[in-house]
């Protein structure tokens, strides 16, 4: 969930100077979605062969903002900490589930460009959301931690329905 995980990246200089970090404990945040999504994959891979792309898209949604709202009203380190590590953990799942998902449906002659697609969505979240986040802290001008929230959980949601169009219609097929 590239889109979901640098959205803060913007904010990062603030929620240092709010939580006195030094940059070693700051890299942590940066560091917790990805030791998540280390930790999350195999499971979400079981769950993948268990449930539709669309369940798990949705409970990694869900998953990431929850780990979102955790960190936005986070009243000490560890919390925000455990909130990026939330967020991670829905990652996996929806990253797991779009793969498998496209992996399922796409034709086989076509299943490469339905993955590039995936794929292109993915980066294109990362390209954009360090932007997008400078952006919104920009406009919301708020406390760092109750304006990292909506982001978090905007950035969720777009991800979602970018990843729902490309990985399966309601036939099951995929679209390409």
């Amino acid at each position: 969930m590239s889109f979901g995980m640098s959205v803060s990246a913007p904010i990062l200089a603030e929620i240092r100077d709010e939580f006195d970090l030094s940059f070693a404990m700051l890299g942590l945040i940066v560091t917790m979605p990805p030791l998540a999504r280390i930790i999350f994959t195999l499971p979400a891979g079981n769950l993948a062969d268990q449930y539709s792309s669309r369940v798990l898209l949705s409970a990694g949604v869900a998953t990431a903002a929850v780990g979102g709202v955790v960190s936005a009203l986070a009243p000490a380190f560890v919390a925000v900490l455990a909130g990026t590590l939330i967020v991670g953990a829905g990652s996996a799942v929806i990253f797991t589930g779009g793969m498998a998902g496209v992996a399922r449906r796409a034709d086989p002659h076509r299943r490469g460009r339905a993955m590039v697609r995936l794929m292109a969505g993915f980066h294109l979240g990362a390209l954009l959301s360090p932007a997008l986040g400078g952006l919104i802290a920009s406009v919301a001008h708020a406390d760092t931690r109750t304006s990292n929230s909506p982001k978090v959980v905007f950035a969720s949601g777009f991800q979602y329905l970018l990843m729902a169009r490309f990985v399966e219609n309601r036939k099951g097929r995929c679209v390409q």
